[in-house]
């Protein structure tokens, strides 16, 4: 997998993450006629290009984003400066980010694992910042960019679901194995949305015609062990 090339506009899955984080957020959409000025488009693009270009992330990127949602109209952080919660945060996401091989991408297995991560510090984020959870969430989608994955889309009737998995690693990861399928990007960067799901491997459509096979035998076998985990500790 790879990443998308950059561009000043989102693909269709970066606009589902988008619509689907405000809508968790409580809001309407703010899509301005141009989305090249859009503060959540804007922010997000930013995300993906840090991670895509894998450079740490730091307090300054989190203030600089949380500043364009609250110009929007977001409750995004109203002090602009995260606290000590979200320090240890982001040094422990760095430090779990892997950098040894700059050209190659964590196995799907170690994708959810670093996306698990991500999202349950999302949530802690959202409370310690005052946050509405968009710029949690945004964290999340440069961890996926980092991996050379689309942006993990949560829609708003998926609250539940992601509330409940945030009460453990292991159900936090049976619940990113089964959002990690959805879509892909190909070696060329190009967007595939699944349109067939099979127990070990699934189609995705390419545009143009063009179909790709995804076996994912790995994922499913730790998503069993993962389960078990949650089993063993209800």
């Amino acid at each position: 997998m790879t990443n998308p090339k950059t561009s000043t506009t989102p693909n269709s899955r970066q606009s589902a993450f988008l619509a689907g984080s405000d809508a968790l957020a409580g809001l309407t959409s703010f899509a301005s006629a141009d989305p090249r000025t859009d503060a959540h488009v804007v922010a997000l693009l930013d995300a993906t290009d840090l991670g895509t270009r894998r450079v740490s992330l730091s307090t300054e990127h989190i203030r600089a984003w949380a500043c364009r949602l609250e110009s929007e109209g977001g409750d995004a952080n109203r002090t602009g400066a995260p606290d000590s919660t979200i320090v240890s945060w982001l040094d422990d996401l760095n430090a779990r980010l892997p950098r040894d091989a700059p050209h190659r991408f964590p196995s799907p297995v170690a994708t959810v694992e670093l996306l698990s991560v991500a999202f349950r510090g999302a949530i802690r984020m959202s409370v310690s910042a005052n946050d509405d959870g968009r710029l949690g969430r945004l964290v999340t989608a440069y961890v996926a960019a980092w991996c050379g994955i689309p942006p993990i889309v949560i829609s708003s009737h998926e609250a539940v679901a992601l509330d409940a998995a945030a009460a453990s690693e292991s159900t936090m990861r049976v619940f990113l194995a089964a959002k990690l399928r959805e879509a892909v990007y190909d070696y060329a960067g190009r967007l595939g949305e699944r349109f067939a799901t099979g127990d070990l491997a699934d189609r995705y459509a390419m545009g143009e015609g063009r179909e790709l096979i995804v076996e994912w035998h790995d994922l499913v076998a730790a998503e069993t062990g993962w389960r078990l985990e949650t089993e063993r500790s209800a």
